[in-house]
């Protein structure tokens, strides 16, 4: 019993989980890899497994392990988020239209997906509100999402969380395979990483302005904008704060490490899936095959929606698809399965989408609450 304990601390399974998620990542099947999201997949497998097979005598260890990996998936998600909007404002040189358009795809594909939603509401009336918003949430892939819906339906949460673990893992796959695919026939292949926009220094300078664009982002996130009684959410605070210390230290002489930033990035994705998925894996309890076909449903329209918008578009600017894709599902999967060759332009589409997506759907789900 004394091994299991060892096995079951928090570090230990953090550990085999992220050395067994980069293992299975290498695996490529012709030119499709999962690459580090291959974190998440063995991390909902082990709080499946653990959930399903364990004896009742470990329950409060497993409880304790949901709690500790859910510190995880929060420290890794501020610190993901902190990094992407702090590259993206360093790598912003004036006005981008391209930008723009992502910010806007975003919103539409949120939207779209909002649209899809209700659409199941109409036709379905059988379904809880609570129900479908967890949904929602998990067809777009959008843990901050699922806060906001739990924290104003505190009585009615457990719905809310069915609904996410339902349709969360089918909403990744998805964002994952069609971001690969948009990615590799996109006009200009993905381009090596670019540290032009960076000069290597002290490691300082990068961990402080993460923490403090953590800190203030955070602090935003829970500030109820007046009139409509709606707050960002700390990922969208953190996103927001970060980009502007980007944009703010682009103009001075302080010299940023792209590598620590990138190094960070890495680990704070780690973080996220290892936690994001076995607290996913351990509440899969029970599945239902209409539940999964309306995550699908939401999850398809709110990519083909982005896939047609970047068409459309593609004729007179450049963009690059796949990552206004996992931009627009709010997917850090998708993200990080096509960020290991990206160039600063990609980043900036990615953040821009994920900003935009993020936003509308905090909005729409505060505004359907109330």
């Amino acid at each position: 019993m004394d091994y299991l304990s060892i096995f079951l601390s928090p570090f230990s399974l953090l550990f085999l989980i992220i050395i067994l998620g980069f293992l299975i990542g290498k695996i490529r099947v012709k030119q499709i890899s999962i690459g580090i999201a291959g974190i998440l997949f063995v991390s909902i497998l082990t709080g499946y497994l653990m959930n399903r097979f364990m004896s009742f005598d470990c329950t409060d260890n497993i409880s304790e392990l949901r709690a500790t990996m859910k510190i995880f998936s929060t420290l890794g998600t501020s610190l993901f988020v902190s990094v992407i909007g702090l590259r993206t404002g360093l790598s912003i040189k004036g006005k981008s239209t391209s930008s723009l358009i992502a910010l806007l795809i975003g919103i539409f594909m949120s939207m779209t997906g909002v649209i899809a939603m209700l659409i199941i509401s109409i036709i379905d009336k059988s379904i809880a509100t609570s129900s479908l918003l967890g949904i929602l949430c998990g067809a777009l892939t959008s843990t901050p999402g699922l806060s906001s819906v739990c924290e104003l339906m505190k009585t009615d949460s457990e719905n809310v969380v069915w609904g996410y673990g339902c349709t969360y893992i089918f909403g990744v796959i998805l964002a994952v395979l069609f971001a690969q695919l948009s990615s590799l026939h996109t006009k200009g292949k993905l381009c090596h990483e670019s540290n032009t926009s960076y000069v290597k220094s002290k490691i300082y300078p990068e961990l402080i302005l993460i923490c403090v664009s953590a800190l203030f982002g955070t602090i935003l996130g829970e500030i109820r904008i007046p009139f409509i009684d709606v707050s960002l959410g700390n990922t969208t605070g953190i996103l927001f704060t970060s980009l502007c210390a980007g944009v703010y230290i682009g103009k001075t002489k302080i010299s940023i490490s792209g590598q620590v930033l990138k190094m960070s990035k890495i680990i704070g994705l780690a973080l996220f899936f290892s936690g994001t998925g076995f607290n996913t894996g351990t509440q899969i309890v029970r599945y239902n095959i209409k539940t999964m076909i309306y995550g699908i449903f939401i999850s398809l329209t709110t990519i083909l929606c982005g896939l047609l918008l970047c068409k459309l578009l593609s004729w007179r600017y450049h963009l690059n698809s796949g990552f206004i894709i996992a931009g627009g599902m709010t997917s850090s999967p998708a993200y990080g399965t096509i960020s290991s060759k990206s160039d600063d332009s990609s980043e900036n589409l990615f953040s821009f989408a994920y900003f935009g997506a993020l936003l509308t759907l905090i909005t729409a789900i505060q505004l359907i609450l109330h």
